[in-house]
């Protein structure tokens, strides 16, 4: 059997016609019937109070590995490299206790550093929460606090803003 003026007849079986194929009243071209997808719910993203706690949970099981400060708050002091150094598994334990204290979390922009995407986190807290980093922290003022973590919830970056 020859078929020229249809191409996909040419490359089709004579014979007993396979249940799968529907053909058009033409036969001018062959399709094959679709398995539906089944649906699959999205993944739902973890609360940002969930992340908060796991982060904290985590940074007071370890150390800092690299504390650096980016800019110089007017008229007040910061805790030194030197001493977030010597005292790493203490700092990592007190930073945690900011971050459990964070109030409000929610998720803001992300941010990408040395070429890695890493979720913002923003939340409140009161300043004189703060003594450990700013020793001269004064209590009562609200402060705004954002984290930036890893996919696998480990701390990256802390960022202070407020008076």
């Amino acid at each position: 059997m020859f078929y020229f003026g249809n191409p996909i007849g040419s490359c089709r079986k004579t014979g007993k016609t396979d249940d799968s194929v529907i053909r058009s009243r033409d036969d001018s071209y062959t399709t094959y019937k679709s398995t539906p997808t089944p649906y699959i719910s999205p993944t739902p993203v973890p609360d940002a109070s969930m992340v908060v706690k796991t982060v904290a949970d985590k940074l007071a099981t370890g150390k800092i590995s690299q504390l650096i400060s980016s800019s110089q708050p007017d008229e007040l002091s910061l805790i030194t490299p030197q001493e977030a150094e010597s005292k790493s598994d203490v700092l990592a334990k007190e930073i945690s206790s900011i971050i459990n204290k964070m109030r409000d979390p929610i998720y803001t922009s992300n941010t990408w550093i040395d070429n890695v995407q890493y979720r913002g986190i923003t939340g409140s807290i009161d300043s004189g929460e703060l003594g450990t980093l700013i020793p001269e922290a004064i209590l009562g003022n609200k402060t705004e606090l954002t984290i930036f973590v890893s996919k696998d919830s480990n701390l990256k970056r802390l960022k202070i803003t407020g008076h």
